[in-house]
């Protein structure tokens, strides 16, 4: 935890930032699919 905290903070958070827009998406992909399968 303390070598993340070191030296990870820039990269790690643009990562996180795109990472969590790809579980949006991905959720929301997943939600339409589930929506329109049992529809």
């Amino acid at each position: 935890m303390k070598c993340f905290h070191g030296t990870a903070p820039p990269i790690g958070f643009m990562n996180g930032r795109s990472l969590r827009a790809r579980v949006r998406s991905d959720e929301s992909n997943t939600l339409k699919m589930t929506i329109t399968g049992s529809d």
